[in-house]
């Protein structure tokens, strides 16, 4: 299927209210993929794609967890569900088959361990973009400038923290990428010292 025409069909499936976050998203997400050597079309697809079922209510959700066979105990979870959905129907609606874009999709909104370059923007750039006023989001922002896994981190530890202090379950995606990125970079740096002894 042609590219054009999918992100053209997306677009159509985006809800109104999810399209200024959706350009936000994209736009940061841009500017990302630029500093850190992204390919800028990966990151249009994945982002443009990211929350076409973001808006949808339970019961919406529900049948569509059933349509593309969705694991079901994503069943009444909009927040979660959307992602999972979302990646069945680039696939089987759409054609996608780049796992990198896929992945993307599927863990921007809890990461998971081993994100790749395209998954780390993506969950970053949701969570960062213009639209977003959290505490601490400046700060975020500008580590995002200078170092992609510590923003990722960052941003991981204040999620976690927010459902945490809202007595909302946590996913253990965000747990384990928390624990992934920690080790690398603790062994980076380590590797790093005895290179500079």
């Amino acid at each position: 299927m042609n590219r054009d025409y999918i992100l053209e069909q997306v677009r159509e499936i985006i809800p109104e209210p999810r399209r200024l976050h959706t350009q936000g998203l994209l736009d940061t997400a841009y500017h990302l993929a630029e500093l850190y050597g992204v390919d800028r079309d990966k990151v249009e697809m994945a982002g443009t794609c990211h929350d076409m079922y973001r808006l949808l209510d339970s019961e919406e959700i529900n049948k569509l967890i059933y349509k593309y066979g969705v694991d079901e105990k994503y069943l009444n979870n909009p927040s979660l569900a959307h992602s999972k959905i979302a990646v069945k129907a680039m696939a089987k609606d759409f054609g996608i088959t780049d796992e990198d874009i896929l992945a993307a999709v599927e863990f921007h909104t809890t990461g998971r361990p081993g994100m790749s370059k395209l998954e780390k923007i993506i969950y970053l750039a949701d969570a960062i973009e213009p639209g977003r006023p959290f505490p601490g989001v400046e700060q975020i922002r500008a580590v995002s400038e200078i170092n992609l896994d510590l923003a990722v981190l960052a941003m991981l530890k204040h999620s976690v923290k927010h459902l945490e202090d809202n007595n909302m379950d946590v996913d253990e995606d965000s747990i384990k990428a928390i624990e992934y990125l920690e080790k690398e970079m603790s062994e980076r740096v380590i590797s790093e010292g005895e290179v500079n002894e």
